[in-house]
């Protein structure tokens, strides 16, 4: 039947507006109330209301109370019979609902109640289930202070059931919750079901949103109130409560996800103070490397290299030691995978700007020096388990090393000493095998130590480039030694080596042996009389011939890791000939670079027919990729190192080749390669003269790939860079393209950063471009501000003022997130990544950025204070006292309190501005900030301020009368408390736990059901027994006994109370079922459903009640009749007294008081205090003890005294 009320309404929208297409939409939803309507019908309705719901909700946003009648039109739907109809009825209401206002009518008509239902009682309906949880979502958008508790409750039962199929989407809405409003989800123990979930093995794709919630709610005091100590420890319980020796698997398992959340929680501020300043936290977790359980020591080590960053060492098997060592991978690539993966194969130079990972280094370090972290490595390292052993000795290895640089100087010296590990090699009262194990581990860090000390192996094309930069200095003494005493060997020798290379006893190149010829071309030829023998014995003529590209041999090569090697050959080769007037003649005889340079001038002239393209054309694009063929272009760089080899270049037109080829579309990868090997080290060269007009008249790809080589020859080292590389950057900047452009910036970016004579010669160009280039150009421009001439650059295009307003308002909050942002990404990714795959990730502009460090980015302030001209313009702004000032005050803003701390701490990291700062106090200021923030993320703040204050001896000075420690190296920019500091620094305060859910409970709904009929009060009471696990089976068993019942649980009443239970109890999902199962055949009318809260308590039917007191009377009278008949005498009289005494009351009717008039004190005259029941009214009597009064009398005394004060009669 339709509603009329709704009709009405609609009607009445009608004549006001006159909209008839609003009707229309309105309309749609009337049908849904007709019951004859089939379901196909009410979906095809649903689903229209769908498609027009943007339309629709802005009109039912303006009309209340149209919308209260469509929230309950949708109700009646949700409890529908097909499972289809609910989940459209869902999807429907999800879209209605736009406003706090339609989120509150939600609670309001208790829907509610049936969307948890939706989501909890049918398991196997997941279409269902998933509108029902997109609509939790919803509302949490929408108003998450308004956000029902029912809602939280069903979503930490179902993030409790390991089966679920939407656990894991359940416990993503809580960690949203967790965010949005914290103080709901501890009242509905949501972050104890987080804590758990945290080091659920089967949640590993989850954990890291679980840790970040956590640690969000640990940061502020504000949140950090509903967190509780214990709720947290279950992340460290794996660790610190295990003892028996054997550990079965599944815990194993949950030992590796406490493992991956402990580190998690390292990882973040808040986390690393929670378990540093908790009693059972770093000390607890260091007491599982001393138990008994070998796994779980394994897995609680690599919890420290995760922890510390270190790669942990696999454990090698007899299959790994059969196995042959890993092919380089860098050794694979062709010349242009090279230079396209420079980063990879040729990493920025060292940054010298501070690395802020240090910090957190050192002070994660002196946190576990403190427990006791080195001792309890010894003791593991000198244990019989040899891989517990070698994890625990390399970790100590790594951290000696780093400590040098990361821990005050008394602090190294007291590690470094290691006195109880070489007190255990040395005294004999131990026992052998402790000595030969303390002895093994004290060989094997001195080992580690050294090996930290060598150099990668680097990729060919990289060490010859830098061989060129070092070709022309002076050569090492022990070099100049072994040459000599190669050119001393005998000539017998010569001879032997030379037969052994079978060069000269056979054409064919397939029975060389090319590691005799490596070691003959690397030192014994190094000499011009043995260079003109092979010359003679056609050595050098055959090994050319090998080379020669026509002769097919070399130049079809496949390009890979093996014949990388014969490159190295042919380059050693050809340096070997240039090294001698003979040996060039030879070579410039030699067609072998007469046909490279054919080869070249057939790809520009194209005359080369399509049906023999890649046979002949051995510069074919497929041939270079492919095969050894483009080394050829390596060659042609080793010529051009040589004067000789440079002559020879031009007399065969190769370098006009060159040119040619950046100017021609399509081709340019030929140019690239040999511009990207030739030699630039001599100044007014050729190759410099060709990469300069490569830069300017080149194709748009030739002036990109010209552009980055200029990084390349910076990072490998050419001396004279800044002199005339700066000038062709700049140049690049007024570049037509703007990818050059940016190019030419990123460049120069790298290269200003930390060398001072790029940086001049940039200033000196006066590139007022770079003002025109965004964010990342003036980023530029105010390094130039730690220099005198930078800064009267700066003033004269009127920078300065203009910057400074711009930080002062925007840019300082920015560069303050910029580096949380930057310490974030780079603690949530792994330390293998592929850094040019990190770069794209972190969104944030900080030079040099990778996995393993962050470059504290450059601050406005802390370059003006670099010159005493900027610390005068920058102090003259009265920015400084605001700062200052804001920082005394305590300011609520919290990101402009850190945002301020950065900006002191780098106008303090220069000691005369520094000089300035101590007017103000500035040490105690930022330690007592420090000492009373509340605040994680303030506290960590400061301890990177101590740190900038730490480079120079003034700020060290202050430092250390507060109690702060540094390392011997002024420009570490890292400071630390001391021991006594520590705990005062670390400790989290502590705030009143306000999470207990008892304390927010509302007592009124549950004293209700006290005043409902027995009935009623049974199903609540098994209900809540429900959620004891002791009293659970009984309820149970009450519910099964009554189950086949179907009117037994069709009070509205018991309904709604039932209902307030679980959204204000936790109850496990299962018993949520069998709730939702109790009252599944219940149905109420819409009247019913909409004043649920407000229905009157219900009473007993009084004709049944009738017949039960009929029942109950008779059953007493053959009670009677029994006792009577086989009683003894004694008890008779004693039951006729009784009888007296109860006859002797009822006759009294004038002393007979009412049951609230013997509750109230003080009692009437005459009532006796220890009889009342005997001054009870008749019809009160019943209504209190629930029996008539002979029964009561029949009771033992202990049984009445119970039932007077149960009565309130006592």
């Amino acid at each position: 039947m339709i509603h009329q009320d709704f009709l009405n309404k609609t009607k009445g929208k009608e004549q006001e507006k006159g909209n008839t297409e609003t009707l229309k939409y309105l309309r749609l939803f009337l049908p849904l109330r007709d019951s004859s309507i089939s379901d196909e019908k009410k979906l095809e309705i649903l689903n229209e209301i769908v498609k027009i719901s943007e339309e629709i909700t802005s009109f039912l946003a303006q009309n209340e109370e149209i919308l209260s009648s469509v929230l309950k039109t949708l109700r009646l739907c949700i409890t529908q019979k097909h499972t289809i109809i609910r989940a459209a009825a869902l999807r429907t209401l999800r879209f209605c609902i736009t406003t706090e206002k339609a989120l509150f009518l939600i609670i309001q008509h208790h829907i509610d109640i049936f969307v948890i239902r939706s989501l909890e009682f049918y398991p196997d309906l997941e279409m269902e289930r998933i509108q029902a949880l997109k609509l939790i979502w919803h509302c949490l958008q929408i108003s998450p202070q308004n956000l029902p508790r029912s809602f939280v409750q069903s979503l930490v039962s179902i993030s409790e059931f390991p089966e679920d199929t939407l656990r894991k989407s359940c416990i993503g809405v809580l960690c949203e919750i967790g965010m949005k409003n914290p103080q709901l989800l501890a009242l509905s123990r949501g972050v104890l079901t987080l804590a758990r979930s945290s080091i659920d093995p089967s949640l590993k794709d989850y954990q890291k949103i679980i840790v970040e919630t956590l640690t969000f709610l640990l940061n502020d005091f504000s949140t950090r109130q509903f967190v509780s100590q214990k709720e947290l420890n279950i992340i460290l319980s794996p660790f610190t409560s295990v003892y028996s020796k054997n550990v079965p698997k599944d815990k194993l398992e949950i030992c590796k996800a406490s493992r991956k959340a402990i580190d998690l929680f390292m990882k973040d501020w808040s986390g690393f103070f929670f378990i540093a300043s908790n009693s059972h936290g770093l000390g607890g977790f260091l007491q599982a490397l001393k138990l008994p359980a070998r796994k779980i020591k394994t897995i609680a080590l690599k919890t420290l290299y995760d922890i510390f960053r270190y790669t942990i060492p696999k454990k090698k098997t007899d299959k790994d030691k059969e196995k042959q060592k890993p092919k380089n991978e860098s050794e694979t690539a062709t010349p242009s995978e090279v230079w396209d993966n420079i980063d990879r194969y040729l990493p920025p130079t060292p940054n010298l700007r501070h690395n802020l990972l240090n910090n957190y280094f050192a002070i994660l370090f002196v946190a576990f020096k403190e427990v006791g972290l080195i001792e309890t490595l010894i003791e593991v390292g000198k244990e019989s388990n040899h891989y517990s052993s070698v994890l625990a000795t390399k970790l100590l290895g790594e951290l000696l090393h780093k400590s040098n640089e990361l821990l005050a100087t008394h602090h190294c010296a007291l590690l470094h000493s290691l006195p109880d590990l070489f007190k255990s090699a040395s005294n004999f009262s131990h026992s052998p095998s402790v000595r030969v194990r303390a002895n093994f581990m004290l060989n094997s860090l001195d080992r580690y130590a050294r090996t930290k000390k060598t150099k990668r192996k680097e990729e060919f094309h990289i060490s010859l480039l830098k061989s060129y930069v070092n070709r022309w200095e002076t050569e090492n003494q022990l070099l100049k030694i072994q040459r000599q005493i190669e050119k001393s060997t005998a000539d017998q020798d010569f001879e032997i080596l030379l037969k052994e290379s079978k060069v000269i006893l056979y054409n064919d190149a397939k029975k060389w042996d090319f590691q005799v010829i490596s070691g003959f071309l690397e030192g014994i030829i190094n000499n011009p009389k043995r260079i003109e023998a092979c010359i003679k014995n056609k050595f050098f003529k055959r090994l050319l011939k090998f080379y020669q590209p026509t002769k097919k041999q070399f130049s079809e090569m496949p390009h890979n890791s093996s014949n990388i090697f014969y490159v190295r050959v042919g380059c050693r080769l050809l340096e070997v000939l240039l090294s001698t007037k003979e040996g060039y003649d030879f070579l410039k005889a030699n067609n072998t670079i007469t046909e490279i340079a054919s080869g070249l001038r057939m790809e520009i002239q194209g005359k080369t027919g399509e049906t023999t393209e890649q046979t002949f054309r051995f510069f074919h694009p497929a041939n270079i990729s492919k095969t050894l063929s483009g080394e050829y272009l390596t060659f042609l760089g080793v010529l051009s190192t040589h004067p000789k080899g440079m002559e020879l270049l031009l007399n065969l037109d190769i370098l006009l080749y060159v040119q040619a080829f950046t100017e021609m579309l399509g081709r340019e990868e030929i140019a690239r390669i040999v511009i990207s090997s030739l030699d630039y080290t001599k100044p007014n060269s050729k190759a410099r003269e060709i990469l300069e007009r490569a830069l300017i008249q080149g194709s748009k790809l030739s002036r990109i790939y010209s552009t980055k080589h200029l990084q390349v020859l910076f990072r490998v080292g050419v001396e004279d860079f800044h002199s005339w590389a700066i000038k062709l950057l700049v140049g690049q900047l007024k570049d037509s393209d703007e990818n050059v452009r940016m190019v030419a910036i990123d460049v120069l970016d790298e290269c200003c950063a930390d060398n001072i004579k790029c940086l001049d010669s940039l200033i000196d160009c006066h590139p007022s471009e770079l003002d025109e280039m965004g964010e990342q150009g003036k980023t530029l421009l105010i390094r130039f501000l730690s220099r005198q001439n930078g800064i009267q650059f700066l003033k004269e295009i009127g920078f300065i003022g203009r910057e400074l307003k711009q930080w002062i308002e925007v840019k300082s909050l920015q560069y303050t997130k910029n580096i949380e942002n930057a310490i974030f990404e780079v603690f949530h990714v792994s330390p293998t990544i592929n850094i040019s795959e990190f770069k794209k990730k972190v969104q944030t502009k900080i030079p040099g950025l990778s996995p393993t460090e962050i470059p504290l980015p450059r601050h406005l302030f802390g370059e003006l204070v670099q010159t005493e001209d900027g610390i005068n313009t920058l102090f003259s702004t009265k920015i400084v006292e605001t700062i200052i000032n804001r920082l005394k005050t305590k300011s609520e803003n919290h990101l402009q309190i850190r945002s301020d701390l950065w900006a002191i701490g780098n106008i303090g990291s220069s000691e005369l501005s520094f000089l300035k700062l101590k007017e103000y106090k500035i040490s105690e200021l930022i330690l007592n900030v420090m000492k009373e923030s509340r605040r994680v993320s303030i506290r960590a703040t400061c301890f990177f301020v101590f740190g900038l204050f730490s480079l120079h001896s003034l700020g060290r000075k202050e430092l250390t009368e507060i109690g702060w420690e540094f390392p011997s190296d002024i420009s570490s920019m890292i400071s630390t408390p001391n021991s006594q500091q520590l705990e005062n620094f670390i400790a989290i305060p502590i705030e009143k736990y306000a999470g207990i859910w008892p304390s927010q409970m509302p007592i009124e709904p549950m004293n209700e059901y006290l005043k409902d009929s027995k009935r009623t009060r049974k199903i609540i009471k098994n209900i809540i027994h429900l959620s004891n696990r002791i009293m659970e089976e009984k309820a149970i068993e009450f519910f099964g006994k009554h189950k086949r019942k179907t009117d037994y649980f069709s009070s509205p009443r018991a309904f709604y109370h039932a209902y307030i239970l679980l959204e204000n109890y936790h109850y496990r999902l299962v018993t949520r079922r069998v709730i939702h199962q109790i009252f599944s055949q219940s149905k109420f009318s819409e009247e019913i459903l909409d004043n649920l809260h407000k229905l009157p308590a219900e009473k007993e039917d009084e004709e049944k009640e009738n017949k039960k007191k009929n029942k109950k009377n008779q059953e007493l009278e053959i009670d009677d009749i029994l006792r009577s008949l086989f009683q003894p005498k004694k008890k008779e009289e004693q039951k006729i007294k009784e009888e007296q005494k109860v006859q002797v009351v009822q006759e009294k009717k004038e002393v007979l008081y009412s049951l609230e008039t013997l509750r109230t004190k003080p009692l009437p005259d005459g009532v006796d205090p220890k009889f009342t029941e005997n001054f009870l009214k008749h019809e009160d009597f019943e209504r209190a003890f629930g029996m008539s009064r002979p029964a009561f009398f029949k009771l033992p005394k202990w049984k009445q005294l119970h039932k007077k004060k149960e009565a309130k009669l006592v």
